[in-house]
């Protein structure tokens, strides 16, 4: 069976924030697992929530990438 992966978005405001910030929600579901895998990207792009987590995760590899070219 396949992962099952939902993307939502909300606005939150952390006590220490001046204001409301949008939140991506990306919510995984594995066969067998008991709970979810969630994770959380603070955002102001104005794309839909699949696109942001896509954006941010294909960034994340180009900076290994970087990171792996400096050592």
């Amino acid at each position: 069976t396949k992962v099952k992966r939902f993307f939502e978005d909300f606005e939150y405001q952390a006590a220490s924030w001046d204001k409301p910030r949008r939140v991506i929600a990306k919510i995984e579901w594995h066969p067998g697992e008991l709970f979810p895998k969630v994770g959380f990207i603070v955002t102001n792009l104005p794309m839909e929530p699949d696109w942001v987590v896509r954006f941010y995760n294909q960034r994340g590899t180009a900076e290994q990438h970087i990171k792996e070219g400096k050592y």
